[in-house]
């Protein structure tokens, strides 16, 4: 029930603790692996992200690695404990007769539970050695669940969630972008509509030496503007416009619920993967690299345009490259780097000349000249 969203109508303060107590409590009682999912994300409820330099986290792994000793019977498998923690990360089967916007903002704080949840089982799983791996021990038999859970079921499935989600934002327009990024509850007007209005009204320039006041009235203009229809909300619209606005609110949720929830959240899910454990992030490199590869390189204006949307993907680039044994992590960014410059969307086994001088590529192609071997990953 606490994971639903009918719980967060009644807009009571929760307790963490009691919450993870509870959590606790239920662990020999659920029947199946929904339920058990569940409780194992109330066990991180209100918990650091931080993977290191906390006894938080320390208690949260010993504890996941005894619980994990439950997964392995046709009830409490891994594949049907991966599969609900991708829809809820996700939400990409969120009925249409619900908020998404609504689900999106209220449900943070559990899906930050998630993303803990998810750095424990990375960081028990980077204990895992197949070659050293006793199948007799109950310690290493946990270590080997949590590493099929992270590589081998969560890391295919969120990439694939990631790339459908990626398809649908290429599909975005610039005026979904301006939807977007348009304050809610007023009618937006696009661009087009904007250059049409201005044609009537453009500068005319005389002087060199009076642009600059011109330029400044009219910005003060469109300012004054764009207050008064704040103020005015929704008052001073014609029948025809209010309905025109709950057709915007309505498509602004969920473009929202796409790039927020859908896409971000793909991107978010396996940047924890990685940062959980080398190892962890070295085994999912093949899974998920051209994903996240195309998320970053790709042309399409809402990965171009939106400041907060561009920093992740190169983030979780970043991320990745973190885990590629071979190069030293003081070069993780400029490995990154590299790879956005040579690489171009949508281009199969395009090659072109570099930019001369071309300080990332040089540093990437030296790190694997002095490696002399192919990269792990």
């Amino acid at each position: 029930t606490f994971l639903d969203k009918d719980y967060y109508r009644s807009k009571f303060d929760v307790n963490m603790k009691a919450v993870r107590d509870v959590s606790y409590l239920l662990t020999d009682s659920v029947t199946d692996a929904e339920h058990f999912a569940r409780v194992l994300l109330l066990t991180h409820y209100g918990t650091t992200l931080r993977t290191i330099g906390k006894k938080q986290r320390d208690g949260l792994e010993n504890y996941t690695t005894t619980l994990l000793s439950k997964i392995g019977d046709e009830k409490f498998s891994s594949s049907a404990i991966v599969d609900f923690l991708v829809k809820f990360i996700t939400h990409s089967e969120t009925k249409t007769d619900e908020s998404l916007l609504y689900l999106h903002t209220t449900t943070d704080s559990v899906y930050k539970t998630a993303l803990s949840l998810i750095k424990t089982l990375g960081k028990i799983a980077g204990n895992f050695d197949e070659e050293f791996c006793d199948p007799d021990d109950p310690e290493s038999r946990n270590y080997e669940v949590a590493w099929t859970l992270c590589v081998k079921e969560l890391a295919p499935k969120i990439s694939q969630s990631l790339a459908t989600a990626l398809k649908d934002v290429k599909s975005l327009s610039s005026d979904d972008v301006g939807l977007y990024n348009s304050i809610p509850g007023v009618l937006y007007v696009s661009e087009h509509c904007k250059s049409s209005e201005n044609d009537t009204s453009k500068i005319v320039k005389t002087k060199k030496g009076t642009e600059d006041e011109e330029w400044e009235k009219q910005v003060k203009a469109e300012i004054a503007k764009k207050k008064t229809i704040e103020s005015t909300g929704s008052q001073s619209l014609t029948e025809e416009q209010k309905t025109l606005l709950a057709q915007q609110t309505t498509e602004r949720e969920r473009i929202c619920h796409l790039l927020d929830v859908h896409f971000s959240r793909g991107l978010e899910t396996i940047r924890a993967l990685c940062l959980s454990d080398i190892e962890i992030g070295n085994s999912i490199l093949p899974t998920v690299a051209t994903n996240v590869t195309e998320a970053c390189v790709s042309k399409c204006v809402a990965l171009k345009t939106i400041p907060s949307i561009v920093d992740l993907g190169f983030a979780t680039l970043c991320a990745l490259a973190s885990c590629v044994y071979e190069i030293e992590e003081v070069h993780t960014t400029s490995l990154a780097k590299a790879l956005l410059i040579c690489h171009k969307s949508g281009e199969k086994d395009a090659t072109f000349s570099l930019p001369s001088p071309c300080p990332p590529a040089a540093l990437a192609i030296s790190e694997m000249d002095d490696y002399d071997d192919c990269l792990s990953g």
